[in-house]
């Protein structure tokens, strides 16, 4: 945990200085791409152990998957460990790519399949943690 951006963050980068090392992790570059994996690869487990399996799956990983949402969608302005929606721009539709990293043309989107899988994946938990999700 980064307590300067309040997030989850490779240590490789900090380790060394070498802040491309993890895809620039440490510095917020492509987190919702790259955690939107683990987030969408857990609700797939978590829909299997529902439908075949013994159902506590996403019990047992809730803690770890929720700390990756927030880290990349925190929706709760009174959660102090996370930024809220951290880079979600609402007036784009997207999420921007480049974390802490200045570029002269301004942030960009890069993947939005991505992005788009990261958001699917959070949906999905939602549905299988039985949150209410408010439209």
């Amino acid at each position: 945990y980064n307590n300067t951006w309040k997030g989850i963050v490779s240590t490789a980068g900090l380790q060394d200085g070498n802040f491309y090392c993890d895809f620039g992790n440490c510095f917020y570059n492509d987190h919702h791409f790259h955690y939107g994996y683990h987030i969408h690869a857990a609700a797939l487990v978590a829909l299997v152990d529902n439908t075949y399996g013994t159902r506590d799956w996403m019990n047992n990983a809730k803690p770890w998957v929720e700390t990756l949402i927030r880290d990349i969608c925190n929706p709760s302005t009174h959660d102090s460990y996370f930024p809220v929606f951290r880079s979600f721009d609402f007036f784009n539709g997207h999420s921007f790519a480049n974390g802490l990293f200045a570029h002269g043309d301004g942030k960009d989107e890069e993947s939005s399949s991505e992005d788009y899988n990261a958001y699917y994946g959070i949906k999905l938990v939602g549905v299988l943690s039985n949150y209410k999700i408010h439209n």
